[in-house]
């Protein structure tokens, strides 16, 4: 998919879906939910496999939903479409000509590396794509490559934001922006790009003040405009990014974001979860339905409800809400008949379930250092999916897992802990790498 034409090769991110078995031929809508759910997708392959490509793509992914999705109030938009001047695709394709007036000496470089012809692979035109003739060009290329690459497609990019656009949906979807917000969070972690942690910062930040009004999560906002109604959905995906940022910000203000995540989710088990667990999508007694619905299963994005239910587990673990627990596992409860019958429609439910049986692993780290910022660097390099990570500069915070930990002096006491028994507190880069490497395989 990386190298295929679903991704815009120049600009970053992912078309909604391909026409063809190669991924060659997008239907050229981009939509939020698909680019935020992809950028955490390529975060993990990076984290297992090291491969850059996985890195570049999630990227260029998060680097065009800031570019191109980003609203001034910190907001995501919804969708970009796929026509352009009544053509679909116009805005991205190129003609073998267009790249050499372009490009000039480079052009031809340019063309066997991302198989532009003359008669093209789209309607005459060319959508740039990586094959394995690409690589055999870049095996026999000079040794700055990439870097000239690079170069060209900025210039084609310049070239082409002077083209007529796709219009913008511009409405902003609470919980498209929470799959974005964690995707952010989970590029920051991997790259230490402040953008990316600024942009999700200002967006947790418009939703708490904006779209959080009267006690009710806002479904959609446009240009100072509220829906009404409250969702499920937005609940979900919005928890789960709320408690990536908590994890991922190491400002000595990130427990506003576990206090603004424990409040949603008081709120979503008041308004969607009935006394057997089943979550439905509405709250009880809408008089715009007929039936009270829901849907357990995963579709485009994963459901909602095994979101929730995934975030009360890890509430559980970074708060005393003694309500968590118990709704968690009455939520995991009512969904194991699915689970059981229709496992392939369930996998979010399925993390749910791993998590549950799995041993739970907590990293504490209090102090303000440098060598704090590089526990938490070597900690982001790994694959450590369903990790909680509670960062303080002082510790001693109401919140559970600093209880008794304190750093006066602003001396950095690492702890790394299995079922909330925790090893010896460490406090050098070298000892916390040797914990890691005995408990992350």
């Amino acid at each position: 998919m990386a190298r295929g034409g679903i991704y815009d090769q120049l600009g970053g991110g992912f078309a909604r879906y391909s026409v063809d078995e190669k991924w060659l031929v997008p239907h050229f809508e981009k939509m939020l939910y698909d680019n935020g759910l992809l950028a955490q997708l390529y975060a993990e392959a990076y984290q297992v496999t090291g491969n850059k490509l996985y890195l570049e793509t999630m990227k260029g992914t998060l680097d065009f939903i800031l570019r191109e999705m980003t609203d001034s109030t910190g907001g995501f938009y919804s969708a970009l479409d796929a026509d352009s001047e009544g053509e679909e695709g116009k805005f991205y394709v190129w003609s073998k000509k267009e790249i050499e007036e372009a490009l000039g000496a480079d052009a031809d470089l340019f063309c066997r590396f991302y198989n532009v012809t003359a008669g093209g692979n789209f309607e005459g035109h060319n959508i740039l794509n990586i094959t394995t003739a690409s690589e055999r060009v870049r095996a026999d290329a000079r040794d700055d490559f990439e870097n000239r690459m690079a170069a060209l497609r900025e210039k084609l990019l310049e070239i082409r934001s002077k083209r007529v656009r796709p219009l913008t949906d511009d409405k902003i979807l609470t919980s498209w922006n929470g799959l974005a917000l964690k995707a952010l969070c989970m590029g920051y972690q991997i790259t230490g790009d402040e953008r990316y942690l600024k942009a999700a910062i200002k967006n947790a930040t418009f939703v708490r003040e904006e779209l959080f009004k009267s006690n009710k999560l806002t479904h959609s906002y446009r240009e100072g405009k509220r829906s009404d109604g409250e969702f499920l959905e937005d609940y979900g995906c919005y928890l789960s990014g709320l408690l990536e940022l908590y994890q991922t910000d190491r400002s000595e203000n990130n427990g506003q974001w576990l206090e603004f995540a424990a409040a949603l989710a008081r709120n979503a088990i008041d308004l969607f979860m009935d006394d057997n667990g089943t979550l439905w999508l509405r709250p009880e007694g809408q008089s715009d339905l007929i039936l009270r619905p829901k849907d357990e299963r995963d579709g485009a994005t994963p459901s909602p409800g095994s979101l929730l239910i995934a975030a009360l587990f890890k509430l559980d673990r970074l708060t005393s809400d003694s309500s968590f627990p118990t709704d968690s596992e009455k939520g995991l409860h009512a969904l194991s008949g699915l689970i059981a019958r229709m496992p392939s429609t369930m996998a979010s439910a399925l993390l749910v379930l791993d998590y549950y049986l799995s041993d739970k692993m907590e990293i504490v780290i209090v102090g303000q250092s440098e060598v704090r910022d590089r526990m938490l660097d070597e900690l982001n390099k790994r694959y450590f999916p369903d990790k909680i990570v509670a960062v303080s500069g002082t510790g001693g915070e109401n919140w559970p897992l600093f209880k008794g930990r304190r750093s006066d002096d602003g001396e950095v006491q690492a702890y790394i802990c299995r079922n909330s028994v925790c090893r010896l507190p460490v406090t050098t880069l070298e000892e916390f790498k040797a914990q890691l490497d005995e408990v992350v395989r």
